[in-house]
């Protein structure tokens, strides 16, 4: 018997190498909202938060409006340019996860993964070779 049935992995990182494609988003969407560039320093301190609160603190770093409203426009922005940017280059499993979801299942353990982005960058991962949707319990989005 198993002790665990259900292992709930994060994509982007940790599941899957996006090649930095999500803080390339972000950072255009802000820069093309405050109308210049973002300092590297300044991204470097808004890494591995939430994208909402990254691109709330990059707009009050710019001295720009960082009002709830104007948050959630720039990162429907940032969702709009992620999803090209994935279309245009496809995340890819990081080396050894498909065979670690293999041993997982193997051990009867369910893999669901989760991200905080749209259904369409969840997507990607279930056409993969090797990764069989009827035994995983998919993807969890925010939208």
């Amino acid at each position: 018997m198993t002790a665990y049935f259900l292992a709930a992995l994060d994509m982007a990182g940790t599941t899957v190498d996006e090649g930095g494609l999500v803080y390339s988003a972000v950072e255009e969407a802000v820069a093309e909202a405050v109308g210049g560039p973002i300092p590297v320093e300044l991204m470097l301190q808004w890494k591995g938060t939430s994208k909402e609160e990254a691109i709330a603190g990059l707009l009050r770093g710019m001295g720009s409006d960082d009002s709830r409203a104007h948050v959630l426009k720039v990162y429907d922005v940032f969702a709009a340019k992620l999803d090209e940017a994935y279309c245009r280059t496809p995340p890819a499993p990081i080396p050894g996860v498909l065979e670690t979801f293999k041993t997982l299942h193997r051990a009867g353990v369910k893999v669901a993964l989760q991200t905080g982005y749209g259904a369409a960058v969840g997507e990607f991962d279930h056409d993969q070779p090797g990764l069989d949707r009827r035994r995983n319990l998919g993807c969890a989005c925010d939208q």
